[in-house]
């Protein structure tokens, strides 16, 4: 069974917005993030041997500016990281966010899949880092992150990066910023969906 954390109670815990936790060796941990928790809080999550983290983030932002950092750690072999990220800005919402997925150790694997909407005048910065130190084997390590704008007012950003230093791994990132599809809003009309219903069930499904 995995135990479940959230990010607002480890705030309040441990009385900081920089907020460490720790996995043990062969545990399971689930850590829900939200907006409502904090507008700039930075996580590290040190992953231990043959444990597993999954992060889900979700993001509504519509004023202000909330910012997550977001470092994971597999320095023993054997652990498993999932970043699963979601966000959502309107108006003047901005959100930023930093993720790393560090490796330290052989046998590990990391996937981080950011997704995003953005419209009317909102703004989404995503800088996504892949590291892998040198003489380790067998590690996985995937990123992407994919952003739907709804208009020409809304901007995004996303700069992935990776730094490998050792030569027996798979690894992959990969970035997208598109509009929404006509094509995709003219199929859902003539199947009977109102114009609003179109989009609103074509955002949903994104950020599913």
């Amino acid at each position: 069974m995995n135990t479940v954390v959230t990010i607002a109670q480890c705030v309040a815990d441990q009385g900081t917005n920089e907020v460490v936790i720790q996995i043990p060796a062969g545990q399971s941990v689930e850590v829900i993030d939200e907006a409502a928790a904090g507008m700039v809080i930075t996580i590290v999550l040190r992953v231990g041997r043959d444990a597993a983290v999954t992060y889900k983030g979700s993001f509504a932002v519509s004023e202000g500016i909330v910012e997550r950092s977001v470092t994971a750690e597999s320095a023993e072999p054997g652990s498993a990281v999932s970043l699963l990220i979601s966000c959502h800005t309107t108006q003047t919402g901005q959100f930023t966010l930093h993720t790393v997925q560090s490796h330290q150790a052989s046998h590990t694997a990391s996937n981080a899949r950011i997704v995003g909407v953005s419209e009317q005048n909102s703004r989404v910065s995503v800088t996504s880092t892949i590291y892998i130190a040198s003489l380790l084997a067998a590690v996985t390590a995937r990123q992407v992150h994919k952003q739907l704008l709804l208009d020409v007012g809304s901007r995004a950003v996303s700069v992935p990066a990776l730094d490998i230093l050792s030569d027996d791994v798979s690894c992959s990132h990969g970035s997208a910023i598109t509009y929404l599809d006509p094509a995709q809003l003219f199929y859902l009309s003539a199947r009977g969906y109102q114009p609003d219903e179109a989009r609103t069930a074509l955002v949903k499904a994104f950020l599913q």
